[in-house]
C-alpha cells in the first residue's frame, strides 16, 4: 500500500452526517477536510493554500474555496443564516420574481463580489477545511440532520465557540453540482424538510440567531 496512514470506510448505504463523524472520531492531527464525492481539485496546493490560510489566521476556525460550478458560473457557497422563510424561498426560487426579490439575494450574498475574501455566516459544507481542535470543543455534525441544513448547524456552533468562518476564494475547486431536494417526494427532500423544523427548533430563532 502507498499510503499505509489511510484508512477507508466504506458503506453500502448513504448514512448521511453520521458517516462524517466516523471519519472525525478516527482522524488524528491539527486539521480535518471534508470533501464531497462531486468535487474536482483544480490545483496541486489546495489543501496546502487552505491550511496555510489558517494557519495565517488564527481567529478563523473554518475555511471554504470559491466552488466553480459545470458551467463555469461562481457557486453562491457562502451565505448569511437562514430566516424561516429561506427554505421556502429557495423551493420556488424557479419563479423568476422570487430570485430577484431582496430578500432571497441578500441571504445567497448574491449582490456581492466573490472573487474577495470574506467573513461569512456560513459556507455548504461541499469542501471544508477545518481546526481538529473544533471537533474537539464542540463535536462532530449533529446527526439528528440527515442531510442539510447540518452545514448551517455546524457553522453556527462554530461561530458561538468564537471562531470565525471564511470564505477563501484564491483557491478554486470544481463542484459538479446537482440540488437532489428538488424532487418534491423523494426521502433526501423528507429528511431536509425535517433538519430544517429541527433546526430553527435548536437555535431558538425565525429571523437572526443569537452569538
Amino acid at each position: 500500500v502507498d499510503y499505509p496512514e489511510i484508512v477507508c470506510v466504506r458503506n453500502d448505504t448513504n448514512k448521511g452526517t453520521s458517516q462524517r463523524n466516523k471519519g472525525l472520531q478516527i482522524s488524528h492531527g491539527k486539521y480535518v477536510a471534508f470533501v464531497d464525492s462531486d468535487i474536482e481539485l483544480l490545483e496541486n496546493h489546495t489543501f496546502d493554500m487552505l491550511v496555510e490560510f489558517l494557519k495565517k489566521n488564527k481567529d478563523v476556525g473554518l475555511v471554504a474555496p470559491q466552488l466553480v460550478l459545470d458551467n463555469g458560473e461562481i457557486q453562491l457557497s457562502c451565505k448569511n443564516f437562514l430566516s424561516f422563510y429561506t427554505p421556502i424561498m429557495r423551493r420556488f426560487d424557479f419563479l423568476p420574481f422570487i430570485k430577484k426579490t431582496r430578500l432571497y439575494r441578500d441571504q445567497l450574498l448574491a449582490d456581492w463580489d466573490h472573487r474577495e475574501t470574506r467573513y461569512v455566516d456560513y459556507t455548504v459544507s461541499a469542501f471544508w477545511v477545518f481546526r481538529k481542535e473544533i471537533y474537539n470543543n464542540i463535536g462532530g455534525l449533529d446527526e439528528k440532520i440527515f442531510y442539510a441544513p447540518e452545514d448551517v448547524d455546524y457553522c453556527l456552533r462554530i461561530r458561538k465557540s468564537g471562531y470565525k468562518v471564511a470564505y477563501f476564494p484564491s483557491v478554486k475547486v470544481k463542484h459538479h453540482y446537482q440540488r437532489i431536494t428538488r424532487k418534491i417526494f423523494s426521502k433526501i427532500t423528507y429528511e431536509h424538510i425535517k433538519g430544517l423544523l429541527y433546526y430553527f427548533k435548536k437555535h431558538k430563532y425565525l429571523l437572526k440567531p443569537k452569538i
